[in-house]
């Protein structure tokens, strides 16, 4: 599949189900945010923190304070649009293929 048949695929599945609707993740996406907190409150985190696939970035919202700065990547640029919104001011987040960066994203 090429990479712009990706982005497509997740631009479709943004717009039609995951990013409007997210009560239809169930509790398997509250569980497993759950989970991810539980293993990460024995670590203390001070650096520098980059979620590849963040979609709406709510999983960056539990790294937030205590100096880390964080970056969230998707190819969805409407999951890029819902985590601006709603974690813009904790995140730089950025739209674009992983494979493509050779650094952080600066933001855009």
């Amino acid at each position: 599949m090429q990479k712009t048949e990706n982005k497509s695929f997740y631009e479709a599945k943004w717009e039609e189900e995951w990013g409007f609707a997210r009560e239809q993740h169930g509790p398997i996406f509250f569980h497993r945010k759950r989970m991810i907190r539980k293993m990460i409150e024995n670590y203390p985190l001070n650096g520098k923190i980059l979620d590849i696939g963040c979609g709406d970035g709510s999983l960056l919202s539990l790294f937030r304070g205590g100096g880390n700065e964080l970056y969230g990547c998707d190819i969805s640029e409407k999951a890029i649009e819902l985590a601006k919104n709603k974690f813009g001011d904790i995140a730089i987040f950025t739209t674009g293929d992983i494979t493509h960066f050779n650094s952080l994203p600066e933001g855009e």
